[in-house]
């Protein structure tokens, strides 16, 4: 078991780089999905007393799916939202989006607590707009000076 731990870290090293830094960088559903997986696989490889070379071809499937996906959703917006989703608008222009918080269910507590988290403040009064990002975060557009 311990000769399959060290095989199993290295091709994991090997695996990850060959993914690129955005299978751990940007948390998306899409990449969430994918570090779970390859978790779940390589962790049975190294205790199971199953066939230890499928584990780490299982893991290389995985890993060609997330970059042909990947490479699909740069090469088409279309495929991009459906892998990706899209962002949502949450807050506009002093306005709540009812029905976007509604269907996210973000409350204004949360609004409020991404604006003092990111911008130090407290309450709407520089916020422009607050999305609901693809990769689940909340982001805040900051009002231009003048406005």
């Amino acid at each position: 078991m311990a000769a399959r731990a060290v095989v199993v870290f290295f091709s994991a090293l090997i695996f990850v780089r060959m993914a690129g830094l955005r299978t751990l960088g940007k948390y998306s559903a899409f990449d969430h999905i994918t570090v779970l997986i390859l978790g779940s696989i390589m962790g049975r490889s190294v205790v199971a007393a199953g066939p230890f070379f499928s584990f780490l071809l299982s893991v290389a499937v995985i890993i060609l799916l997330h970059r042909l996906m990947a490479w699909s959703s740069y090469k088409s917006h279309e495929i991009g939202k459906i892998i990706k989703g899209s962002p949502l608008v949450l807050y506009k222009k002093g306005q709540l989006q009812q029905h976007n918080m509604k269907r996210t269910l973000v409350t204004i507590e949360d609004l409020e607590e991404t604006i003092r988290v990111l911008m130090k403040e407290d309450g709407f009064d520089h916020v422009d707009e607050i999305r609901l990002e693809r990769s689940g975060r909340i982001s805040v557009v900051k009002k231009k000076e003048g406005k």
